[in-house]
């Protein structure tokens, strides 16, 4: 069967000439039509507005609207890829990014993950065949030697997490160039990489001073302009030191808030804790990992908005100010881990996609460990459904099958609930908790904290 077998496309204005007659070519030889009733408007990444959905907005109402790296993407997998990870928003800089990371302190990892998962891309643990790039700090180890050995077939960049950094500083996807390991012009002694409004458009960089940190967007706006900017609204926002952020990451969220309309409020000791206690007076939002601390306490009790630095990101790409207690995800929790399942090893099957992914980050919130593969040390399955060969031999070998209404209460409630009640072991025939987990978004409201 061909890739693209029942699409029907149609080719958004915002693409030039040229790209617009690459995508037919590519489309048409690969099972595609351009005839109607359409299925996929293909706009160009970072350009699409509403207005590109209009004309054809009226007649299909279910029309699928994707950038045309989603066309590229599928052809080198061999297959369509999910649409929703391929929005040509342009606040969503890292659609179609499938990310990972190698020999990475686990607070930078946290940073990366939550970054590149809420401005449209996704985060794997392992060096899967999908992933697009794999950031890295040094060169040798097995994630890094596998990735540059197969990088001319899967076209996997392995670059500097300051790609990261740089690009949501910018508020706009970079060139990978700079970045690319095995020889990373970001990392060599003395140089730094300075952009001009025509080196962003043209992807074309220029070496001028002796800094990388001097890469900044600040003289002109790079993420588009719209309402979406300034949804902070003035408000004074405050990054908690239990963030961890490096240097250069904290100049990226902070350039963030402030193309956001938010204030950054500045704490005198970057060590101190009392220091960031007497600035939650001065702050309307304080975001924060851990929902411990007395800088924690003191916004708690002062009614201050407190959320997660994904909780963050998702307010800015999304331009909607979100209740923090609308996702699991958003608000901070206690250090630590759940007793009884800090260290425990999980494992799923039968949830794909956001579904699958937001399980994942889950089990790591909670302290214990993902595994994609099942053996006789897990201490639980998470199922979509039952039965399934996975399934049939967690029961085999007596291990617990739950659905991930399990994981989420022990979530809300912190603690590590029985897993023999009726409402998690029972698999209704015909069932499938992973659709009705992606039909939620994936959020689940934290009702209890």
């Amino acid at each position: 069967m061909a890739v693209f077998d029942g699409v029907h496309y149609i080719l958004s204005p915002s693409l030039p000439p040229s790209r617009r007659h690459e995508l037919a070519s590519i489309l048409d030889l690969n099972g595609a039509t351009s005839a109607g009733p359409h299925t996929h408007l293909i706009a160009l990444g970072g350009s699409y507005s509403h207005h590109d959905k209009q004309p054809v907005e009226s007649t299909n109402a279910n029309l699928k609207v994707v950038s045309d790296k989603w066309v590229d993407r599928s052809i080198v997998m061999g297959k369509i890829q999910s649409e929703q990870y391929y929005s040509p928003d342009p606040a969503m800089i890292f659609s179609g990014t499938v990310a990972c990371a190698t020999d990475l302190p686990a607070s930078d990892v946290e940073v990366l993950s939550a970054g590149i998962t809420a401005l449209g891309g996704q985060w794997r643990i392992g060096l899967t065949r999908d992933v697009t790039h794999l950031f890295a700090l040094r060169p040798g180890s097995d994630k890094y030697n596998t990735a540059l050995h197969f990088a001319s077939h899967t076209h996997m960049s392995i670059v500097t997490p300051h790609w990261f950094d740089d690009s949501v500083r910018l508020g706009r996807r970079l060139p990978e160039t700079p970045y690319l390991w095995p020889d990373p012009v970001v990392l060599r002694p003395g140089a730094v990489l300075t952009l001009d409004e025509d080196g962003i458009n043209n992807g074309d960089w220029k070496r001028k001073r002796p800094r990388t940190s001097d890469i900044t967007g600040d003289d002109f706006d790079l993420s588009g302009a719209g309402e979406k900017e300034r949804v902070w609204d003035g408000r004074k926002v405050l990054l908690s030191r239990s963030l961890e952020l490096s240097e250069s990451q904290r100049g990226a969220v902070e350039a963030g808030i402030k193309r956001s309309g938010g204030v950054v409020v500045k704490v005198e000791g970057v060590d101190d804790d009392e220091a960031e206690e007497r600035a939650v007076d001065m702050c309307d939002v304080f975001v924060t990992r851990w929902r411990s601390g007395k800088a924690y306490f003191k916004a708690a009790r002062a009614s201050r908005l407190i959320g997660t630095l994904t909780w963050l990101f998702s307010v800015e790409s999304t331009g909607t100010l979100h209740s923090p207690l609308d996702s699991l995800l958003w608000y901070p929790v206690p250090r630590g881990g759940i007793p009884g399942l800090a260290g425990c090893e999980i494992s799923i099957t039968n949830y794909t996609g956001t579904a699958r992914d937001y399980l994942k980050r889950l089990i790591a919130l909670i302290g214990a460990k993902f595994t994609p593969s099942l053996s006789m040390d897990n201490k639980v399955l998470i199922a979509g459904f039952q039965p399934s060969p996975k399934t049939t031999r967690a029961l085999a070998w007596s291990i617990p099958v739950v659905n991930h209404t399990w994981l989420e209460d022990c979530v809300v409630e912190w603690r590590a609930l029985t897993v023999g009640l009726e409402r998690y072991v029972v698999f209704p025939p015909g069932i499938d908790f992973g659709k009705i987990l992606m039909n939620a978004d994936a959020g689940g409201e934290l009702s209890s904290v």
